[in-house]
């Protein structure tokens, strides 16, 4: 039995959600999740690696890779095809600044505020050395 796809994070809902070619009003729209749209975003548009919008969205860089190829064909074929193209869907969570670590513009803002107050937020990561003396006490 496969195991449950992991929610995708993604930092906000896109502002225009539905795109129309010009008198195809009427012709089945294409739909791109929401995730697919997340990925096109940080790749093409933000020129981030699979390997960064894969940390980003909290997911694995295969993934990140089956989703952008699944994206570019939805968008191939809008353009190819003329038909309209409609962003809804698909399994993510929204971000909004609340999270800690990776979530693009909105984050790195809030995650700036709180480097300047000097608070942790859980996920900060915290390197930890051990040391060992020659008693064997760890330190």
């Amino acid at each position: 039995m496969p195991r449950p796809p992991r929610c995708r994070r993604i930092c906000g809902i896109p502002k225009i959600d539905a795109f129309y070619p010009s008198g195809c009003e009427d012709a089945e729209p294409i739909l791109l999740t929401l995730d697919e749209y997340e990925v096109i975003r940080l790749v093409d548009l933000e020129q981030q690696t699979h390997e960064q919008c894969a940390a980003q969205m909290d997911i694995s860089r295969s993934t990140v890779q089956e989703i952008y190829e699944s994206a570019r064909r939805k968008i191939a074929a809008c353009l190819v095809h003329g038909k309209p193209l409609h962003i809804t869907g698909g399994n993510y969570r929204i971000c909004g600044g609340q999270e800690a670590a990776h979530c693009g513009r909105c984050c790195r803002m809030q995650r700036g505020n709180i480097e300047k107050s000097g608070k942790n937020c859980k996920g900060d990561s915290i390197m930890k050395i051990a040391v060992t003396y020659e008693n064997g006490q760890i330190f």
